[in-house]
């Protein structure tokens, strides 16, 4: 597992470098979720350093959202459901969690501000920086954790940023999240907003996945207005 990543994938994306990280993870001991973890947090810290194209950056890290959501579903037992305040080991099995969505979330915010002078790669980096932090907003759910203020000013910023660009509402491919279907920052946005206003807390830990799920399918039906609808009565005030 000493491999470096000079060695898996090069300044430019090719389907050999792809191949070499796909053997890689092949190698991860997903039978020791803790231990992929760590190996995991130290490929994606070695990762942020190196320098790329923003295209192969964001390859690299589509290539590892797979085993890094299955690493995290298989860790989040150790303390999600537990009682309050969690112990020692339970906040540490959290931190370490967090510290690797965090560290991917590091890698697709550097491919934005690696882009912002290119479009085409912009939208998507920023879609994928979007749906990072909705990822890292249902971890937090799931420990029933609150966002705190960083949290909101990096969704609101690279939705604005996004906005203000123009491509808020650019259909960008996202195979793994999204399979075929094409999808939007605008999308990814809604889906975190989506997943906060369903007041998660109220909900037992094994449906927040399922609130997930759905939130991800409703939030690409939002559209952007700049007037209110007509119909008022179809919205609950209440």
């Amino acid at each position: 597992m000493a491999l470096s990543l000079k060695n898996i994938i090069g300044k430019t994306s090719s389907e050999a470098d792809t191949a070499k990280l796909l053997a890689w993870i092949n190698n991860l001991p997903l039978a020791n979720p803790p231990e992929a973890q760590s190996i995991l947090i130290a490929k994606l810290t070695e990762m942020n350093g190196e320098s790329m194209t923003p295209a192969s950056r964001i390859t690299l890290l589509d290539t590892l959202f797979k085993p890094l959501a299955t690493i995290q579903s298989e860790c989040a037992p150790r303390y999600v459901g537990k009682p309050l305040p969690l112990s020692a080991s339970e906040s540490l099995a959290l931190d370490t969690s967090l510290k690797l969505r965090r560290l991917a979330l590091a890698g697709y915010e550097r491919c934005v501000e690696d882009s912002l002078k290119d479009g085409r790669v912009l939208a998507t980096a920023l879609q994928r920086t979007l749906a990072t932090l909705a990822a890292l907003l249902a971890d937090m759910l799931k420990a029933r954790l609150q966002p705190d203020e960083e949290f909101w000013k990096a969704l609101n910023g690279r939705a604005a940023l996004a906005e203000s660009r123009g491509l808020l509402t650019t259909p960008v491919q996202d195979p793994v999240r999204h399979k075929e279907r094409l999808t939007t920052s605008l999308a990814a946005y809604g889906e975190a907003i989506l997943l906060y206003t369903a007041s998660p807390h109220e909900l037992p830990s094994r449906q927040v996945h399922w609130m997930g799920r759905w939130a991800r399918r409703w939030a690409a039906k939002l559209e952007i207005s700049e007037k209110p609808p007509k119909d008022m009565s179809a919205i609950p005030l209440n």
